[in-house]
């Protein structure tokens, strides 16, 4: 009997070991896009905005990039779009102007379709899209995330299909009569095309600042943070100070344009308030070495 319960109990542990050894596994897998990190281009003739019953029609031609792989981790930055065209003089309907002021807009993964190991689609998101449409003779800003999906022919994406029933809030509007929402619908074409492929596993370099939250206390006319690589290497691209409503505004300097990697992983930066007391954040945006683009958001008080 006892030498049943022990074979019971080493089936049982071998039993754990099999799921989590192959849960971790599958957490850790990630996608790869052959075309990564090169640009792309997407672009329709005919793309629909709608808000209230009114219908404008647009032609629209972005350009941006995709990383070169990412984990299966739903919200995390897979690329970005830094440039937009859409001629209002060609719309039907009226007129919708994109603000490019709030470049660069992310994409974002939500989710994949297909039977793995096959990849036949990519749930994507487009973060902090805006775009000013005229809407009953009004002028209406709609911010948000437009989803749709891209696909194409097996694991080659060639399009990307906007998922008309996402609901875009208004932002900002003129007048109480704009409408609360709006959404996006059609289809647009990829180029040049991008390959997907299941990774069985993939690390992206992350960027972490200590401390997360800095306190420049009375007395002290700086503050420093350090900026931390792991697990590969990263750009600073951006660097974003933004004080908190009402409160004076305060400079970070450092840092930006910096590669951190294995051999040089740390960078510094000095934070100058312009006032006592104030409150605020400090985000710093890098690119890693898969040409995915993310951001690290650090705190401040000043007393």
């Amino acid at each position: 009997m006892h030498t049943a319960a022990r074979r019971m109990s080493v089936a049982i542990v071998a039993t754990l070991v099999f799921f989590v050894a192959n849960g971790v596994s599958s957490a850790s897998r990630g996608i790869g896009l052959e075309n990564g990190g090169r640009p792309i281009t997407l672009s329709s003739e005919r793309v629909a905005f709608e808000a209230g019953g009114v219908r404008i029609t647009c032609p629209i031609t972005l350009g941006g990039t995709l990383g070169r792989g990412f984990q299966k981790a739903e919200g995390i930055a897979v690329g970005e779009i830094t440039s937009a065209t859409l001629p209002g003089e060609s719309c039907t309907g009226g007129t919708v102007r994109l603000l490019t002021e709030t470049f660069p807009w992310l994409f974002r993964y939500f989710s994949f379709s297909g039977t793995l190991p096959i990849i036949a689609g990519l749930e994507l998101g487009i973060t902090s899209m805006a775009a000013l449409a005229n809407v009953f003779g009004l002028s209406c800003l709609y911010q948000g995330t437009p989803r749709g999906t891209a696909t194409g022919s097996g694991t080659v994406i060639t399009e990307f299909r906007v998922n008309s029933t996402v609901r875009i809030p208004l932002f900002r509007g003129e007048s109480i009569f704009c409408p609360s929402q709006a959404t996006l619908s059609g289809t647009l074409r990829v180029s040049p095309t991008v390959r997907m492929s299941l990774l069985e596993s993939i690390l992206g370099a992350t960027v972490s600042s200590t401390p997360t939250t800095l306190t420049i206390p009375a007395g002290n006319p700086t503050g420093t943070l350090t900026l931390t690589v792991s697990g590969g290497t990263a750009r600073i691209v951006a660097i974003a100070t933004d004080p908190a409503v009402g409160e004076p505004p305060f400079s970070a300097m450092g840092c930006l344009g910096t590669t951190l990697t294995a051999l040089s992983p740390t960078c510094m930066m000095t934070i100058t308030p312009g006032g006592r007391p104030t409150r605020g954040r400090i985000q710093i945006t890098y690119v890693n070495e898969m040409n995915v683009r993310e951001s690290v958001i650090s705190m401040l008080v000043v007393n």
